[in-house]
């Protein structure tokens, strides 16, 4: 087995001079038999490798020459030993009857074409024919279809849509004047409609349908004799007893016909000789068709209208919102015909009624009398402000009827305290009168709760309402981010068992097309299309689980590897299991943000020992300490208020002092544990120095503003002790009392374990203050966790703490199980991007992309590049420069760049792909080019789960499904339901633990490695056995993963930044006593002497400064120099950093215009140098 334990084993490689390359390109039609294969892996096992590295080297000079192996025959032979896959049943007939008959070309194809399935006969044609076409051709074909694996049957929530072959449709442009909105835009088309039904048009009937917009399509062409009419269509209200027409102008013009079958073509290939791409337009009347019948039943939402939800399907989550469940439909040509994919889905609402009931459910109060506290608060009368947020409201007092408006935010004063000017009209009196007598004096209704603020509303926010009066409209859609009991009620709701998923979906058939139904769908029966009513049946395969690899057991008398085998994609860490490269912890210490009356240290230490030992079971040497010496604790605010920076920066650095302080100037001496952290059970009495329980509190301190108390027999204040709060929290205080600042003796550790109270607290910006100002590894554990440790919980912490330290916790065998990446001579890096979009009402408006690669033969270790871009831009702005960042750090590592780069790229959808294709690829080739490495092979593979493809065994017994219903860790399709001759396929590649498993979707964009399908399979699925902190395969291939983890770690950053609660100053409880002015850096002059702020307030408002302005209490964050002076993207700050962050400037010039102007992030905090090389977001 080959030893990757030297992550340096490929050398110093050169870039290839031209020469080279020539002399490489004269080899790359070579092979080598499996007799000499076999021989080859013999001596690379012998040797420990496939090449060394000799410093002395200036070339890469491999042990083993694999330049002449075509590396997919090899990956072939390597699973030759399974047996192929029979091919597949045509699902139609011949589809290029007629026409030449064309060989295969493609070389990947010819290699494959031993173990795997050939092309469907309409793909046989010449591949360097078809790339010559039309764009869409420009992406991989399909190189075969895969062999490898166990074949099964699936079922699918696809279903075959048949279409006439003479069907025409006649395309309309409508215009309504005046324009209007698309409800009333279907209600004008209606009207017109029955207007046509009532005329004598000798037999003609309407079977048109309408998309709202401009589109009108219709299978028999309308009455008109030149193709072009205009009717006057009058609207009738009745609202409130008052009748009300509206008179429009509907004007329809013919513009094309569409001939249906160009579907059929594209399907079967034959329009792929003609240059054309898929025919979006019949897609689109296709689609239009099957909203008929259920929008006109439910509430549609989404672009084009493809989901509908009903209010019988609903059920009230916290905080005000309702979860209404329905269904989501689609149009899709796949590999054999054209389908109507259809998935359940839910989505959430917010709840209709009285505004005053939707605000005391917000806060999860029985009444509004209840929430007084809560809308005294300034952050949680933000909160709501944020919730409430174009929410639209309606009036009914007034008598001309009902009138809407939009939320735009909450009044900063009562009802009894806001004052309105009345009389504004042309000859009136201007009169300024309280709003509470105006609503008396006008309409009679007199304000129950004056307390409460009122609502502005208004296109120009120019209206302001009393909360009591106003009705949240019914079906409006919560667009928002959903907080953690949101989502767990959610998941409660959709996470259904397969076979639960099924009825809802054949159910879903019934609702929305009438199948199974008497009169089924009329409108659809009128154009002759169908849905056939059962799901599609199609082919799939489970593959093998890989081996996995771990170091050796804890028994002495045995030193060599441990392998094991996952089962059903999981495994477990048993008594005798050792982590690959297990790390060594040193310097550490614990964090305490929260009561000590709920955290006392007795329990906080079993809690840490228990971690402790997981570690060292799993083969990590751990230094033992005393558990009072470096546990830290940090004041709690009173009156339950928010954490403030400043005090969380005071006790990490306080942590950090602590940890190096014990451990002796920077550590050394560790002790090694084998059998445990400190014996069976730690004895508390010397824990606590004396006396078990929780320590007593016996002397004190207090220093500006800061008292302290702590466990008798301390000796030195401070140390290991509990902060008390009972004073405003000042920086200067706290570090002159303990010497936070001075960093004890220098240096940083290894890491510190915060325990949180809650997560949504302070999380942010712990990790934001130690990993971007300090420098400081931190492992934070939620709170409820500390006091019911379970085992399971323990070993997945130690998976975390071992990953971030460095070490390896389990790897894929390269050479043997990762389809050829291990194999060859050419140096691999393995690459995964994503870009994360602030929520709707975030107030950090910026968009971020991460990037990350890895930088050893196992790919395990990652590193990663981080940049913050123009809102919701999906396509990665400066990938060129992320690109070559990472391409340095693999350099650096491995003494020459990669020459082979796979890909895979999450978050894009279907229509993104051409961008990504055109701008992504072209941005990662230039990047080669840029380093002198032009001929490296790129393969760009597009993953994706934010679909709606759901796939069902058909036999439910072992070896085709879990006890649950679901189809097995493994299962891949790439027929079927894929794209009818583009290189895509369906891999689920994780066990399902709860509800239906989903599978993730590969798109291969960009392929000069020319995988087979086998082979390119194989990697990912394996791939995704190699994530750091689980003991499961996980769903996507992990370095889409961890990019993911990178931008929302780097989201952390931006956030807290940004975040008016604890970035700049401590927050306070509004019932803090009267406090004199203390200086805070970087606040500005508010209410007070320069640079202080007023701390007496009363109800939420500053003295001396009515309205004080957030820029002066929040200042921006100034660009760096080193981004100043730059060139267009401000230089993107790699140097030696692990992480490289950056800020695009040319790309944020949409922030001028921001409604969070005010909290804005120019640029993102970096990673401190201390985190250099190191996977601190796992």
């Amino acid at each position: 087995m080959l030893s990757a334990s030297d992550p340096s084993e490929w050398g110093t490689l050169r870039p290839a001079r031209p020469k080279e390359m020539e002399k490489e390109k004269e080899k790359e039609n070579g092979g080598t038999s499996s007799s000499e294969l076999g021989d080859a892996s013999a001596r690379t096992r012998n040797s420990g490798g496939i090449g060394g590295l000799n410093p002395n080297a200036q070339e890469w000079t491999p042990t083993l020459n694999f330049a002449d192996i075509n590396l997919n025959q090899l990956s072939d032979d390597l699973f030759a030993r399974r047996p192929p896959r029979p091919h597949p049943r045509q699902s139609t007939t011949s589809l290029l009857d007629g026409l030449a008959s064309l060989s295969i070309s493609n070389k990947t194809t010819a290699a494959n074409s031993a173990h795997s399935s050939p092309l469907p006969h309409h793909l046989a044609v010449s591949i360097p024919l078809l790339k010559s076409f039309s764009p869409s051709c420009s992406r991989p074909l399909k190189p075969g279809l895969g062999s490898l694996g166990n074949p099964i049957h699936v079922l699918t929530n696809f279903y075959a849509v048949d279409i006439p072959h003479d069907l025409v449709v006649f395309m309309y442009d409508v215009r309504i004047v005046p324009e209007t909105v698309t409800k009333v835009n279907r209600r004008v088309m209606d009207a017109f409609r029955d207007l046509l039904n009532r005329m004598d048009l000798h037999g003609w009937e309407w079977r048109a349908v309408y998309d709202g917009a401009k589109n009108l399509y219709s299978p028999n062409r309308l009455p008109f004799t030149n193709d072009e009419i205009q009717y006057p269509v009058d609207l009738i209200d009745d609202d409130i007893g008052r009748r009300r027409i509206q008179k429009f102008i509907v004007r329809i013009r013919k513009t094309s016909e569409i001939q249906m079958d160009k579907l059929n073509l594209y399907n079967s290939g034959k329009l792929i000789d003609s240059g054309e791409s898929v025919p979006k337009d019949a897609i689109h009347v296709l689609e239009v068709l099957l909203r008929q019948r259920p929008g006109a039943i439910f509430t549609t939402i989404g672009r084009g209208g493809g989901s509908f939800y009903s209010e019988v399907h609903n059920t009230p989550i916290a905080n005000a919102l309702t979860v209404h469940q329905g269904w989501y439909q689609s149009i899709k040509p796949t590999f054999s015909q054209i389908k109507l994919n259809l998935d359940v889905s839910a989505t959430s609402f917010y709840v209709s009624g009285p505004l005053l009931d939707t605000v005391a459910k917000y806060f999860n109060k029985p009444h509004i009398e209840l929430t007084r506290a809560h809308l005294s608060d300034p952050h949680e009368r933000k909160r709501l402000e944020r919730f409430l947020r174009d929410v639209t409201i309606e009036i009914s007092y007034r008598h001309t009827g009902r009138k809407r408006y939009k939320i735009k935010g909450l009044f900063d004063k009562p009802c009894a305290q806001t004052l309105i000017v009345t009389g504004t009209g042309e000859g009136r009196i201007k009169q300024i009168v309280p709003i509470a007598a105006y609503f008396q004096e006008m309409y009679g209704i007199v304000l129950q709760f004056p307390w409460l603020p009122c609502v502005v509303c208004g296109s120009k926010s120019d209206v302001v309402l009393p909360m009591e009066v106003c009705f949240v409209r019914r079906n409006q859609r919560h667009i928002g981010k959903l907080n953690d009991q949101q989502l767990a009620d959610i998941v409660k709701l959709t996470a259904v068992l397969p076979e639960y998923r099924k009825e809802r979906v054949a159910d879903g058939m019934r609702q929305l097309h009438g199948t199974g139904t008497p009169g089924g769908d009329p409108v659809l029966a009128s154009w002759g299309v169908q849905i056939q009513p059962n799901m599609s049946i199609i082919e799939g395969r489970i593959l093998q689980p890989p081996p996995l690899i771990f170091g050796p057991s804890n028994n002495p008398a045995t030193n060599w590897q441990q392998v094991i085998t996952p089962t059903d994609g999981t495994w477990r860490i048993g008594r005798n299991l050792r982590f690959a490269q297990p790390a060594i912890l040193n310097t550490w210490a614990v964090a305490v943000f929260g009561d000590p009356h709920h955290f006392p240290l007795h329990t906080v230490s079993i809690f840490i020992k228990h971690i402790l030992n997981a570690c060292v079971g799993l083969g990590m040497e751990v230094s033992e300490r005393n558990l009072g010496d470096v546990v830290v604790y940090a004041p709690v605010p009173p009156g339950g208020g928010r954490m403030g920076s400043d005090t969380i920066e005071a006790t990490l650095r306080l942590a950090n002092e602590r940890a190096l302080r014990v451990s002796g100037v920077g550590g050394g001496g560790f002790v090694a544990r084998t059998g445990g952290y400190g014996g069976d059970m730690w004895e508390f009495d010397e824990l606590l120095g004396g006396g078990g329980g929780t320590p007593s509190v016996s002397s004190s301190f207090s220093a500006n503003g800061f008292s302290g108390s702590f466990p008798a027999g301390t000796s030195n204040p401070g140390f290991g002790g509990m902060i008390g709060y009972a004073g405003p929290p000042v920086p200067g205080g706290l570090a002159g009392s303990v010497g936070v600042g001075s960093g004890g003796t220098g240096g940083v550790a290894q890491l510190v374990i915060c325990i949180l109270a809650q997560k949504n607290t302070v999380y942010e910006q712990v990790k934001k203050i130690a990993e971007t100002d300090i420098g400081l590894m931190t492992q934070c554990v939620i709170g409820k966790h500390v006091h019911t440790t379970k085992p399971s919980y323990s070993q997945n912490l130690a998976l975390k703490i071992n990953a971030k330290l460095g070490g390896v916790n389990s790897y894929v065998d390269p050479v043997n199980e990762l389809g050829g990446l291990g194999m060859s001579n050419v140096p691999t890096i393995i690459m995964g991007a994503d870009v994360t979009h602030p929520q709707y009402s975030s107030s950090d408006p910026s968009s971020i992309a991460a990037v990350v690669g890895t930088v050893d033969q196992r790919y395990c270790e990652y590193r990663s590049s981080v940049r913050i871009q123009n809102t919701r831009r999906e396509i990665i702005a400066d990938l060129e420069g992320m690109t070559r960042d990472l391409f340095e750090q693999f350099r650096i590592r491995n003494g020459c760049y990669p020459m082979r780069i796979l890909f895979y790229r999450d978050g894009v959808s279907e229509a993104q792909l051409s961008d990504v294709l055109s701008e992504e690829v072209s941005a990662v080739r230039r990047a080669c080019v840029s380093l002198g490495i032009g001929d490296a092979k790129l393969t760009f593979t597009v993953v994706n789960k934010r679909h709606h493809a759901r796939f069902f065994p058909v036999r439910m017994e072992a070896g085709e499904s879990d006890m649950k219903g679901n189809i097995l860790a493994g299962t891949v399709i790439d027929s079927g339901v894929t794209h009818p001759f583009e290189f895509d396929f369906y891999l689920t590649s994780h066990p399902g633990m709860q509800g239906t498993s989903k599978a993730a979707h590969y798109h291969v964009l960009y392929d000069n490695n020319e995988f087979g399908a086998d082979t390119l399979q194989e990697i990912t699925y394996r791939l995704c056995y190699n994530f750091a902190r689980s003991t499961r395969a996980v769903s996507i291939v992990p370095p889409a993963y961890y990019a993911h983890l990178v931008a929302a770690r780097a989201r952390c950053y931006a956030s807290a930044q940004s975040s008016p609660h604890g970035w700049h100053h401590n927050n306070f409880a509004s019932s803090s006593p009267a406090m004199e002015p203390f200086v805070i850096p970087g606040w500005g002059n508010v209410g007070g002497q320069p640079g202080s702020l007023a701390r007496s307030y009363s109800n939420s408002s500053f003295p001396g400064a009515s309205s004080p302005s957030l820029d002066h209490m929040f200042p921006m964050v100034p660009p760096s120099p080193a981004l100043s002076n730059s060139g267009m993207y401000g230089g993107p700050h790699v140097g030696k950093y692990g992480t490289s962050v950056s800020s695009a400037s040319s790309y944020m010039t949409n922030f001028g215009s921001s409604r969070h102007n005010s909290n804005r992030v120019r640029e993102l905090p970096q990673v401190s140098p201390q985190l250099q090389g190191t996977m601190f977001f796992t």
